[in-house]
């Protein structure tokens, strides 16, 4: 492994490019992982008006695009 270092401080590493893939495949199955528990846990149903409502301010900074 390689460290890229500024001011003596590493702030990067140049990986073989199996682990690469091996810590890309982790993450890829952590956000696996997360999509699965908040798809078990939706939380509450709220109407689209409400939602509307609150955001009416930031909705109405942004142009028509129809």
């Amino acid at each position: 492994m390689v460290y890229l270092t500024h001011n003596g401080e590493p702030v990067a590493a140049v990986v073989p490019a199996d682990v690469a893939a091996a810590i890309e495949a982790l993450e890829n199955a952590e956000d696996i992982r997360a999509a699965r528990a908040a798809r078990a846990d939706p939380g509450p149903d709220i109407p689209l008006e409400d939602v509307l409502a609150e955001y009416a301010d930031e909705l109405a900074a942004y142009p028509d695009k129809r």
